[in-house]
C-alpha cells in the first residue's frame, strides 16, 4: 500500500496555530504511525499538518502564497499510485523553490525551478545514479520520485515514511463540531417540561 498525502510545514509556529489554519484542532489522541485523515507533528522549529489525501486546498497557488506571508512554508504532494511527488518551498507570500517528478510523464521526468538549495545537485545525483544501477537490473523501483522528498526532508528534517515523531490527530475545530448543550439550556428545558 502506498501514501497519498499531502503534508506543510510551518517555520517558527506552533502546531496548535498551524492547525487552526485549516480550522483543526488537536483531538487529544496521539500515535507513532500516520494513520489519521489529518494529523500533525512538530520537528525542531517546524510545525508539519498532515492530511490523509490530496488537499486541493494545497494546490491552489494563491492559497498557498497566503499561507507563506505568515513565513517559510514546505508543501509537498506524495501519490505513490500514480509515483508522483512534488515538493515546493515558500516565502512571504512568494514561491522560492518547487521540484516535480511524475513517472506518467517517463521514469526520468524530473522538473526544477527556482532559487534551488545547494543540496538539490547533490541529491539529484546520488539518486540518478541509484536510477541507472536499478534500471541494469529490475528496474523495480523509481528513485527518481525520492528526490522532491529528499529536498523537503533536507529542508525540514521530517519525512512522511520515517519512524520517529509522534503524529497527533487533528479535527475539525470547535466552531465546526457540534455544542453540547449547556447546563442552563438543560435546566430551563427541564423546567418547560422538555428533554434535552
Amino acid at each position: 500500500m502506498g501514501f497519498s498525502i499531502t503534508w506543510i510545514a510551518f517555520k517558527g509556529i506552533p502546531l496548535t496555530e498551524a492547525a487552526l489554519a485549516f480550522g483543526l484542532t488537536m483531538s487529544g489522541q496521539s500515535d507513532e504511525v500516520l494513520d489519521y485523515n489529518a494529523s500533525g507533528t512538530h520537528i525542531g522549529d517546524w510545525s508539519i499538518v498532515i492530511f490523509g489525501d490530496i488537499n486541493p486546498d494545497l494546490t491552489d497557488e494563491n492559497k498557498i502564497a497566503r499561507l507563506s506571508r505568515r513565513g517559510d512554508i514546505v508543501v509537498v504532494h506524495i501519490n505513490d499510485t500514480t509515483m508522483t511527488q512534488t515538493s515546493e518551498r515558500w516565502l512571504d507570500g512568494r514561491p522560492v523553490w518547487s521540484v516535480w517528478h511524475d513517472a506518467q510523464l517517463g521514469n526520468r521526468h524530473l522538473e526544477a525551478e527556482g532559487d534551488l538549495p545547494p543540496a538539490y545537485e547533490d541529491i539529484k545525483q546520488k539518486r540518478m545514479a541509484e536510477q541507472e544501477e536499478e534500471d541494469a537490473g529490475e528496474a523495480a523501483v523509481d528513485f527518481i520520485s525520492e528526490i522532491p522528498l529528499d529536498l523537503a526532508e533536507q529542508a525540514t528534517n521530517f519525512r512522511h515514511d520515517r519512524i520517529g515523531p509522534e503524529f497527533f490527530e487533528l479535527v475539525p475545530g470547535d466552531s465546526q463540531r457540534p455544542k453540547k448543550a449547556g447546563f442552563m439550556s438543560i435546566f430551563t428545558s427541564l423546567l418547560r417540561g422538555g428533554r434535552s
